[in-house]
């Protein structure tokens, strides 16, 4: 199965104990997807035991009828060149993420992006790996910030959109030391402290942006 430019259309496993789906490729339309279904049964034959469980579907959660938490996944994992995600998972950052989780709150992002006017800045406190960043690419700036990993065994790679800077720092290390210097017009600034176990980051983000969303799950 050859890597498609155009990812409109895409095949996926139904998992059997909830409503993810896990992607198992892109496709030009759905005929390209459907006529791989054989090919996908024979290369998955110990994971997939039937094609009942295999789902052709459209990518962009927009021309999803009932989109469920890895359809936003897999869409921002469509938007991300090959080359990109090959040097992210040859990292340590496999382990934690793949097409079907590659960041937390994936619909929210989505829908942000949507939301946000493109002239603003977009900061994104805490991105994680940084999945979520090529949904921003058309915004006037996107910021990520990410705390430095400071264990040493460990190497992790992050993505980096166009238009994206990546800061490796706390929010209150990025809010108290260099907010300042980047002289953002905050009526036209954003801020999203999404899943973020800490209440003094998501408490300095509160007090600082007036245009936000803040949220971890309790």
């Amino acid at each position: 199965m050859k890597e498609t430019k155009d990812k409109s259309w895409k095949l996926v496993k139904q998992d059997q104990n909830n409503e993810d789906q896990y992607l198992l490729g892109f496709f030009n339309s759905e005929k390209h997807a459907k006529d791989n279904i054989q090919f996908i049964m024979q290369k998955y034959g110990n994971w997939i035991k039937s094609k009942e469980s295999i789902v052709v579907k459209r990518v962009n959660p927009e021309m999803i009828l009932n989109p469920v938490v890895t359809d936003y996944m897999h869409y921002v994992w469509s938007l991300i060149p090959k080359k990109e995600i090959e040097r992210v998972m040859k990292s340590d950052a496999s382990a934690e993420i793949d097409a079907s989780s590659c960041m937390c709150g994936g619909a929210t992002y989505y829908y942000l992006s949507k939301m946000i006017p493109k002239h603003w800045t977009v900061i994104d406190i805490g991105c994680a790996y940084n999945s979520q960043s090529y949904l921003f690419q058309s915004h006037a700036r996107h910021i990520a910030i990410e705390p430095v990993w400071l264990d040493k065994d460990f190497h992790f790679e992050y993505f980096k959109a166009p238009n994206t800077e990546l800061l490796f720092m706390t929010g209150q290390e990025f809010i108290q030391n260099e907010l300042s210097k980047m002289k953002l017009d905050l009526n036209k600034t954003f801020a999203i402290c999404n899943y973020i176990p800490s209440d003094a980051c998501n408490l300095m983000v509160r007090e600082t942006f007036k245009n936000l969303w803040c949220f971890y799950p309790s």
